[in-house]
């Protein structure tokens, strides 16, 4: 599938592309708000500054993916590979992080209420974290699973605004 064809068709008003192929896709500073992806192949793919709150990513192949300054709000990550991810800047706030795991970049990255986070391979630099610590550790081994074991995370979060 190819951008214009997604494109179309998410205006058409459909959200479910899950098990899509979109690999290397730019789909860049759009308004995808609630599209579930799961199962979708979009290794090398660009949502830099792409609002995809709500949706769904889940067992998706996001390898090298460009998420930096993305609205992730509430996605599903579920058994997911980081590997290459550029989350600089991306806001995770209430995502599911089971079984999401790789090296990813989450510089600047909010994780505020985000569940089940258990990533020791991350570089973390001014990340905030479920619990609302800011850390900065470039190769984290260590750290999240002494600070962070794989528990839940909830955040009461009564005054937060996006936009």
């Amino acid at each position: 599938m190819d951008r214009e064809e997604l494109l179309e068709r998410y205006t058409a008003g459909e959200r479910d592309f899950n098990s899509v192929e979109i690999p290397g896709i730019d789909l860049s500073n759009l308004d995808l708000c609630r599209i579930q992806l799961a199962y979708a192949e979009m290794e090398g793919a660009n949502f830099s500054g792409t609002n995809l709150s709500e949706g769904c990513l889940q067992s998706s192949w996001i390898e090298r993916v460009n998420f930096s300054r993305a609205n992730l709000y509430g996605i599903d990550f579920y058994e997911t590979c980081w590997d290459g991810i550029d989350f600089t800047g991306a806001c995770l706030v209430g995502t599911n992080l089971e079984i999401a795991y790789g090296k990813a970049n989450l510089t600047n990255a909010n994780l505020i209420g985000a569940i089940n986070f258990s990533n020791d391979e991350a570089i973390f630099q001014n990340t905030i974290m479920p619990d609302g610590q800011i850390v900065n550790v470039v190769h984290s081994s260590n750290v999240v699973e002494s600070q962070y074991p794989r528990t839940l995370y909830l955040c009461d979060l009564p005054n937060l605004k996006f936009g």
